[in-house]
């Protein structure tokens, strides 16, 4: 069951690698955009493309920093995370795939 676990954290490990550089490309491609002459519209389209590669670059991290963990390579490091920010985030990426598909979309974070 170990070797497994082992194998499993390897492929990981190597397919976060590898999705990141495109990532990483992408996220420069945005940052060549010059966001001055776009609409309000346009600008908050763009800021949520940023926000949205920002995220799926730290999901890839954090699948590399398990995948680290399992080799032993890494320790664990506690870090007080803004829950209610994340959750927002969250939410704003839900809402507008809800709209898409004409669906409702509510959430309420209790404080």
């Amino acid at each position: 069951m170990r070797k497994i676990n082992k194998n499993c954290a390897c492929f990981l490990a190597q397919a976060s690698h590898d999705l990141r550089q495109p990532l990483q490309a992408l996220m420069l491609y945005l940052d060549l955009f010059d966001t001055h002459n776009l609409s309000p519209k346009q600008k908050e389209v763009w800021q949520k493309i940023m926000q949205t590669t920002s995220n799926i670059k730290l999901m890839l991290n954090n699948v590399l920093d398990f995948s680290k963990f399992e080799f032993g390579n890494v320790k664990p490091n506690k870090n007080a995370v803004n829950l209610e920010k994340m959750l927002i985030g969250l939410s704003e990426e839900f809402e507008v795939m809800a709209k898409k598909n004409n669906l409702d979309f509510e959430y309420n974070i209790c404080k």
